[in-house]
């Protein structure tokens, strides 16, 4: 079985269907305070995993509802919930030994000034994001951060 969080986003729309259309068992739940499982809390995360059991989990969560919209009008909120998110998604899967965890980092987490073009994953700590998106930005970074630190 194969669980996404955010599967009723912008991007999550596209990876159920596509993961339907590939004939894969998948199974999606939205992140929000009105869902059923709360993804920023161990519990939620914990039923969620025992409710499903999957194999894979491709996290697509995000706390907002409007893009960079939230992150001007709502940075602390955004940005502390995708936090929340991501430490009891992370935390909870490597807890219950799912098979594979799949996550999404942005574009946002690079730096506002690139170096070169294309662009390489290398560059991705070679300075400041963008500042509109910056507190989304560093989110993404730190999602990999906590991704790196569980695999050790």
């Amino acid at each position: 079985m194969i669980l996404v969080t955010g599967a009723t986003g912008f991007l999550g729309r596209s990876v159920v269907a596509a993961l339907w259309e590939a004939g894969l068992p998948v199974a999606g739940t939205t992140s929000g305070r009105n869902s059923r499982y709360d993804l920023r809390t161990r519990t939620g995360m914990i039923d969620l995993l025992r409710d499903y059991q999957p194999t894979t989990v491709v996290h697509l969560a995000y706390p907002g509802t409007h893009g960079i919209a939230t992150m001007l009008e709502q940075p602390a909120d955004l940005v502390s919930q995708m936090l929340e998110i991501d430490l009891r998604v992370i935390d909870a899967c490597a807890k219950a030994k799912v098979h594979r965890l799949i996550t999404m980092g942005s574009v946002c987490a690079y730096p506002k000034v690139i170096q070169r073009y294309p662009t390489d994953e290398s560059e991705l700590w070679n300075g400041y994001p963008e500042t509109v998106n910056a507190g989304y930005g560093t989110a993404k970074r730190m999602q990999l951060e906590l991704l790196r630190s569980y695999r050790r």
